[in-house]
């Protein structure tokens, strides 16, 4: 008899333990369901964002080729100017001395009709001063030597002598013309150079 009433209440408690194990398993179904809405919900946000990035990323892209395109484009339009700029650098000193030319030829035409030597040497000398002046326009300048005293940055010593006249290291005259182009020396003045009164010296001298 006894066993029979353990055996009743060990049935009695294995029901009531399968029906709170079937409560708890209702009650996490929902929650389940719960999670897996938010899962989604969040996927689909996600899914949004990334091509949102994506279109973003493509807007970028476009944009950098359109800009690199234009670089190009303006690489090339600055090579060609650069290119047409080497070509035509010296069109405006050349036309400044067309007129130069003409004088020139002028100059000649009236020598072969006239024994005007001193009207010859004149006009010559109108012409050489037009060209100087015209060199001048350009930034081109004579560099005075005769009477200065020698500087070895801009006078070359082809000759150092004695003199009388002209103190020592001073240049007595110039044999060849030196010009400066702005601040960029284009060639030194070739000058004599005076050693004052003592023996005539040597280039090799003057520039020691």
């Amino acid at each position: 008899m006894e066993k029979v009433e353990a055996n009743k209440d060990r049935d009695i408690m294995e029901e009531e333990r399968e029906e709170r194990t079937d409560q708890a398993q209702e009650s996490k179904e929902p929650e389940q369901d719960k999670l897996v809405e938010i899962s989604e919900k969040e996927l689909k946000e996600l899914k949004e964002s990334l091509e949102a990035k994506e279109k973003e990323v493509a807007a970028y892209k476009d944009k950098l080729l359109r800009l690199a395109a234009e670089m190009e484009n303006l690489r090339k339009r600055l090579e060609k100017e650069k290119q047409e700029h080497m070509k035509y650098a010296n069109e405006n000193l050349i036309k400044q001395l067309l007129p130069v030319i003409d004088n020139l030829e002028r100059t000649i035409e009236h020598a072969k009709q006239s024994e005007d030597v001193a009207g010859l040497i004149e006009g010559v000398e109108m012409t050489l001063k037009g060209f100087f002046e015209v060199l001048g326009q350009f930034g081109c300048k004579i560099i005075e030597a005769e009477g200065e005293a020698f500087d070895p940055m801009y006078h070359e010593a082809i000759h150092k002598q004695e003199s009388e006249e002209v103190p020592e290291n001073k240049v007595i005259c110039q044999y060849q013309k030196g010009f400066m182009m702005n601040d960029r020396l284009l060639r030194p003045a070739k000058v004599v150079v005076s050693c004052g009164r003592g023996e005539e010296k040597t280039d090799e001298d003057a520039s020691a």
